[in-house]
């Protein structure tokens, strides 16, 4: 297939990238589980910078697993060195990051249909199941090609070959690239301006669950329509990942607007539970409770307020640190 290039006597092994990938995977695990760590400034980067490039480098490893060798500049060996699985040095970092914030997206999106709260643990564990499955597909595609051929992991030369591949580039090429970085840079400081807003990284969660036919309680399937003097299973979720243990307590109101949809003003409410809860930080309880309106038929608002602490004599959505609620029709 031909000798190895001069940049391979400066090569880690063929799969020091891929181990580098699992190596950070373990780091992120112990920032996100290791209670001293992840009340640091450190966790929000490390867990940046995993979700951002970690995935996209790992699948994109696995479906182009040749590298694009520097002497072939012309454009039909590109193109053939592109269509036979070659993937040149810079390209593989610049679309690493495009394809894992599609990736981070994507499971966001799942994890939020199917979980009743998304949490840095659920997202960082979706992204490690992702990620383990990914990296022995990459390490055995990439294990199986001639070394010639096979993408490997270059340390000293990687500055050299990213100036290189510039170089060679014509000038609307080389502003696309740059663009592209600049998209990445301001979507990942987006990121990261978002986490560290008013609330930080200190986040509570509260969530509403139904029971379904088979007495489970899931995310969806909420009663549109609730009989007056019958009961109505629910469970409301609390998790705390305030960076410290937090007392909590949740009004549960049913409320009245004239109109029946929102819109209008409150015309009446009536106070249906009480909660308390007194939780770790990363700690989750789930409180399964009946609810049995007493009120006359009519389209009603169930609203449950959160607060830390105690509540005001007066509780409504403004002064709640969260609220969650659904419209119900008591008949």
């Amino acid at each position: 297939m031909g000798e190895p290039d001069a940049a391979d006597e400066h090569s880690l092994d063929p799969i020091a990238d891929l181990l580098a990938i699992a190596a950070l995977l373990v780091i992120v695990a112990v920032f996100v589980f290791v209670a001293p760590l992840r009340d640091t400034p450190l966790r929000p980067a490390v867990s940046l910078v995993f979700a951002l490039f970690a995935p996209g480098y790992v699948y994109l490893s696995a479906l182009f697993p040749k590298r694009f060798r520097p002497g072939e500049t012309s454009d039909n060996a590109s193109a053939a060195a592109y269509s036979e699985g070659g993937l040149g040095l810079l390209e593989r970092l610049v679309f690493s990051f495009g394809v894992s914030a599609a990736i981070t997206i994507l499971l966001g999106l799942a994890l939020g249909y199917w979980l009743p709260g998304i949490s840095r643990i659920n997202l960082y564990t979706g992204l490690a199941v992702l990620i383990a499955v990914g990296l022995p597909v990459a390490a055995k595609r990439r294990s199986g090609l001639p070394s010639d051929v096979r993408m490997r992991s270059p340390h000293r030369a990687v500055t050299t070959r990213i100036r290189s591949r510039l170089a060679n580039q014509g000038a609307t090429a080389n502003a696309a690239t740059v663009l592209l970085a600049v998209a990445l840079v301001a979507a990942a400081a987006s990121v990261g301006v978002g986490g560290g807003s008013s609330q930080g990284s200190e986040v509570t969660e509260l969530y509403l669950l139904s029971e379904n036919e088979s007495g489970e309680y899931v995310p969806r399937q909420y009663p549109e329509t609730v009989t007056r003097g019958e009961n109505e299973s629910f469970a409301l979720g609390i998790t705390n990942q305030e960076g410290g243990r937090t007392t909590y307590t949740v009004e549960v109101l049913l409320q009245e607007f004239d109109g029946g949809n929102g819109t209008g003003p409150l015309i009446a409410e009536t106070r249906v539970r009480t909660f308390s809860a007194d939780l770790d930080d990363g700690e989750r309880e789930r409180i399964p409770h009946t609810i049995e309106p007493t009120v006359g038929a009519g389209s009603y608002r169930l609203t449950y307020l959160l607060y830390v602490g105690e509540p005001p004599a007066d509780p409504s959505i403004d002064s709640a640190y969260r609220e969650v609620h659904l419209w119900i029709r008591v008949t």
